[in-house]
């Protein structure tokens, strides 16, 4: 599978271009400065957001399930906690952090509202949640289903609205539209990279034209409301 071989790219320190230079700039506009204690969920290896979010916050905590992940991630930040844990069951006491930030781990969960419903519960009252989410575009198939890194179901920007919107979302972007999705079904067909994914990723944010492959959402800590279940299983 063409996926499978990008995948490899990633535990390789290839990293996904799309995201970085796409995603990440909205995410980062939207985490701002002055995070407090920070908690990153999903941290991979560390390379997308973490040097951003050690820059701007007192304190950060790394959160990955990956057990492949982890060496790298020790690797890199000797000094920084880091622990190997599930979104759905954060080992932390209530009320701790100021910052929650879970870029593409939602759609990951077994359960993605009891992911959520954790990492409010872990942090502050007046906390700020940073969460980005993949929106279903019919040329991921392959990447939605992958039996590794796939997603456990699928989001419309209707769906993935109504679920954030129960706890209070405060603003929401999208990123990576026309020109971003052009070079992405490129780099499936070829099952490698391109470096020319920044000028597209440019062009999307001159040219907002076309489907959005990511959500980014800010939200608040609230109560949270019991809505019906509203995700496709894959």
């Amino acid at each position: 599978m063409v996926f499978g071989r990008l995948a490899k790219l990633f535990v390789k320190g290839g990293g996904d271009n799309v995201r970085y230079f796409s995603e990440r700039l909205v995410v980062e506009k939207f985490l701002g400065t002055n995070l407090g204690a920070a908690l990153e969920c999903g941290a991979g290896m560390g390379t997308m957001h973490t040097p951003f979010l050690l820059r701007n916050s007192k304190k950060v905590v790394m959160v990955e399930i990956d057990e492949e992940l982890m060496p790298i991630l020790r690797q890199k930040y000797p000094d920084k906690l880091i622990v190997r844990a599930d979104m759905q069951y954060l080992p932390f006491k209530g009320d701790v952090f100021d910052t929650i930030l879970a870029v593409q781990v939602i759609e990951h969960l077994d359960d993605d509202r009891l992911g959520i419903s954790e990492a409010m519960r872990v942090s502050k009252g007046g906390s700020r949640h940073i969460y980005s989410l993949p929106l279903h575009v019919s040329h991921d198939d392959d990447m939605h289903k992958h039996k590794r890194y796939g997603d456990k179901r699928l989001y419309t920007e209707e769906t993935a609205g109504e679920l954030l919107n129960d706890y209070s979302m405060k603003k929401k972007e999208y990123s990576a539209r026309f020109f971003s999705n052009m070079i992405f079904r490129h780099m499936l067909k070829r099952g490698r990279l391109h470096n020319c994914v920044i000028a597209f990723s440019l062009l999307d944010f001159a040219i907002p034209i076309g489907r959005p492959k990511f959500m980014v959402v800010e939200m608040a800590k609230s109560g949270r409301k019991e809505p019906p279940a509203i995700a496709e299983p894959i």
